[in-house]
């Protein structure tokens, strides 16, 4: 059955659908077993003309396609291991036919760009690396289709809460969506949006009703360059797409619970819609003993642009809309992460003042110093430049402590570094996973 499943995801319409099967990710507990099943599978296998019932797979779009297809087999069999490929007859030599393949790789590095053809890669990993094998799945930015065979539920719901993908296959193969049963759309780099075939399409194409003489006219005041060289944002990006995960795998009410302390009257208006779509997925219809269901997720990581001119409330609601689809908000504002981590810097001196020995402003100058490092360094968040700078500023006090006090002080500032920083709703502490 697993064999089969794997054959059509990958060869079937010679492995150029968008969702076929590209990379194979084998525990190795069965790994071999399971490649030599899909070598002995792979050996029945007939590649011909399509118009006839007895031929398996056709031939690939075109010349050029099977040009660069055969170059990449011609690259695997120096890089990778050989498992098996299927013979071409006398026939398929007029045509743009191409064997299928399989090749054993060490890990996704070895693939720069998608394969669109009946190549299929397999890697091995062990029990204890799954985490890992997610990571390198999710780090691609691709996310169109992802096929699970584990007789263990656990195992499915791990594998599927962790991926980011727009169809998850579970014990069948991953190719052949149904219109109405199957609605069929990516995730990340493999696009957004309402799925093609599916109940919320139709309304990619609607829009509310306006009369012509009360449009408003598009303003768009800016434009936006491209700047290849590093951002010193980029760090904020980086913490906000770790935001997600956790933000993502939070409850819808626990969610509604959240905004609701911080924004009362908008987070209560969504908060039928936000259960209703977002809390339970919908159930589609599908053939006997088949499940299909159609859950709603956040997009990922956006930007929001609020101008001097726009209406703060209209980006309230832009920002309790996001934060009740997952989407995590990280706020930039250089201004507030500078006195952050200022404001930490003269906490950390402060406390060890408290010990009776420091005074905050011999050390001012240095916590700044410390503070520069911190921004240039980009942390990335105000929480973090606020541990950033009473780490500085604590440090400078511990500096002075070892120099000139005894050591029952030095004991008493570290507990009280610690009570700040390690209880329940200390820094470290927070709960909630955005800035």
């Amino acid at each position: 059955m697993y064999k089969r499943q794997v054959i059509a995801s990958a060869f079937q319409s010679a492995g150029q659908r968008c969702s076929a099967l590209r990379v194979l990710f084998i525990q190795t507990d069965i790994a071999d077993n399971t490649l030599e099943m899909l070598a002995g599978a792979m050996a029945s296998l007939k590649a011909g003309d399509p118009r006839l019932l007895c031929s398996d797979l056709g031939p690939v779009i075109d010349n050029g396609a099977r040009t660069e297809l055969q170059k990449h087999i011609d690259r695997m069999h120096k890089e990778a291991t050989f498992i098996a490929s299927v013979a071409l007859e006398d026939q398929c030599a007029d045509g743009s036919f191409i064997p299928p393949h399989v090749f054993e790789i060490r890990s996704l590095d070895q693939l720069t760009e998608e394969v669109f053809g009946p190549v299929l890669h397999v890697i091995r990993y062990s029990s204890d690396q799954l985490g890992a094998v997610i990571q390198q799945i999710n780090d691609t930015g691709y996310g169109l289709t992802l096929g699970i065979h584990s007789r263990i539920q656990a195992f499915t719901e791990t594998v599927f809460r962790n991926t980011i993908a727009g169809n998850t296959y579970i014990n069948r193969n991953m190719v052949g969506a149904v219109v109405g049963v199957n609605p069929f759309g990516g995730r990340g780099l493999s696009g957004t949006g309402p799925k093609a075939g599916g109940p919320n399409y139709l309304l990619r194409y609607s829009g509310p009703l306006m009369q012509p003489d009360t449009q408003p006219e598009p303003q768009y005041a800016w434009s936006i360059k491209r700047n290849p060289q590093p951002h010193p944002e980029q760090s904020l990006v980086t913490n906000a797409a770790a935001a997600m995960a956790k933000w993502q795998a939070t409850a819808v009410n626990r969610r509604l619970e959240i905004i609701g302390k911080c924004q009362t009257v908008f987070a209560s208006q969504l908060a039928v819609i936000a259960r209703e779509k977002l809390g339970q997925p919908t159930q589609l219809p599908g053939p006997t003993g088949e499940d299909n269901k159609l859950s709603l997720h956040g997009r990922g990581l956006m930007v929001l642009i609020v101008r001097q001119q726009d209406s703060l409330i209209e980006a309230q609601k832009q920002i309790v809309a996001a934060l009740l689809c997952g989407i995590p908000i990280h706020r930039t504002n250089a201004a507030t992460f500078i006195l952050a981590g200022i404001l930490g810097g003269f906490a950390g001196c402060l406390l060890a003042a408290s010990v009776g020995v420091l005074s905050p402003l011999l050390t001012l100058p240095l916590t700044v110093k410390g503070l520069i490092v911190t921004v240039i360094g980009g942390l990335g968040s105000i929480r973090g430049a606020i541990i950033a700078g009473f780490a500085v500023g604590a440090a400078e006090g511990i500096f002075l402590l070892v120099r000139g006090v005894n050591e029952r002080d030095i004991y008493v500032f570290l507990l009280l570094f610690l009570f700040l920083v390690l209880r329940p709703n200390g820094l470290f502490g927070t709960t909630i996973n955005r800035d």
